[in-house]
């Protein structure tokens, strides 16, 4: 006989069906949830990965750009088409735009470069990276050599080499311990350096090295940058940053005239750029390997005293961290051949970095001063009459 159900056991089956469906409900949102957040951790890392991604191509954009070693290559530096690069799942497209300084700073001493970086997430919407750089229309090699600080001493070392060699001078015969530098200007003359000691060993008539001859000099190097903003005094902030090009109608010069071990006038090699000249000089020394005297640019039509007012005329100053002939080995501190005295007295080194600036005499009616320190904190910038120095 077969049995009967009751109801309450058919109520019974009824509500286990129920909340069944309830923990199924429950359990197809959770992981939904789930699926959810998973795909929004994964989204955004992804966004993530992609942003870190564009950053470095900007990054790279910029140093590459950055990288010119003369000043053709800063003026060759414009605005690019935009270009397209696949790095992993994504296409970046890459636009470098560059904007002249206004058209008033003739020829241009700044440019902004901005550089664009765009892609599409993976769900379609516009991501971009923006950054920005100035570039400024000087030279590479001369850096802050314009605001070293007077007790800076060298902390690196170039190639292995002394820091005073030219970054330009390449390695020279089967040992490595000697580079060739050949001046500008120079006729193919070449200088061979000690890497060790920055002396200048050699002299070569030619490239070959059947030329050289025993050499024994030491290098004087620097810069000459000019601040010649008509209708004002140059004031402190120019020693920083020279606000002015090169006078393209002088054909400047330097050159020492030496007072020992003899007395003689020692030529120099000088690059013009846009914005400065750069000058090398190899004096000779003798047995005693020092050498006394002092340097002078030449090219130019020069006051005659420190009271001259005449607009058509220039004076010269240099960069000393002293407002004062001090006489080396005077003062406190001492004046050391470093700080670029008015007279160098028993040289023995390689004196690089030995800088100019030059500035008009005066307006006509009132004589311009050499200008002091800058602004900046961290290096005194100042300079001091040199031509004339009375």
């Amino acid at each position: 006989m077969t049995p009967t159900r009751t109801p309450q056991r058919c109520r019974m089956a009824g509500l286990s069906l129920v909340e069944a469906l309830v923990a199924l409900a429950v359990m197809g949102f959770g992981t939904l949830a789930v699926i959810g957040v998973q795909a929004s951790l994964r989204l955004n890392g992804d966004i993530a990965r992609q942003r870190s991604e564009a950053v470095r191509v900007a990054q790279q954009e910029l140093q590459a750009t950055r990288r010119f070693v003369d000043l053709a290559g800063y003026r060759a530096v414009a605005t690019l088409p935009a270009r397209v690069e696949s790095l992993g799942n994504s296409l970046y497209t890459v636009t470098r735009t560059v904007v002249d300084a206004s058209a008033a700073d003739a020829p241009p001493r700044r440019k902004t470069l901005v550089v664009d970086v765009d892609w599409l997430d993976r769900t379609g919407q516009s991501q971009a990276v923006q950054m920005r750089t100035a570039l400024h229309g000087v030279q590479p090699i001369i850096g802050a050599s314009l605001a070293l600080p007077a007790d800076a001493d060298y902390l690196r070392s170039p190639r292995s080499r002394h820091p005073a060699i030219p970054p330009t001078a390449v390695a020279w015969g089967e040992d490595a311990g000697f580079s060739r530098f050949d001046p500008p200007r120079a006729g193919g003359i070449g200088w061979v350096f000690d890497n060790l000691s920055g002396v200048i060993v050699r002299r070569c008539a030619d490239a070959t090295a059947a030329s050289c001859v025993a050499f024994d000099a030491r290098l004087l190097s620097g810069y000459v940058r000019f601040a010649l903003v008509p209708g004002r005094a140059p004031n402190d902030a120019d020693t920083e940053f020279p606000p002015s090009p090169r006078p393209v109608d002088a054909v400047l010069a330097v050159r020492v005239r030496q007072t020992a071990p003899v007395v003689r006038l020692e030529p120099c090699y000088s690059e013009d750029g846009d914005s400065s000249v750069a000058y090398y000089c190899a004096v000779e020394v003798g047995a005693a390997g020092k050498w006394s005297g002092r340097s002078e640019v030449v090219g130019l039509p020069l006051a005659p005293t420190i009271a001259d007012v005449d607009a058509g005329d220039y004076r010269v100053c240099r960069y000393t961290p002293y407002a004062e002939h001090r006489e080396v080995g005077s003062g406190s501190p001492p004046m050391r051949n470093e700080d670029h005295p008015l007279d160098y007295v028993e040289v023995a080194a390689a004196l690089p970095f030995q800088n100019f600036l030059v500035v008009r005499a005066g307006d006509g009616s009132v004589a311009y001063a050499c200008p002091g320190d800058g602004p900046s904190p961290h290096a005194n910038t100042n300079t001091w009459h040199h031509q004339p120095a009375t």
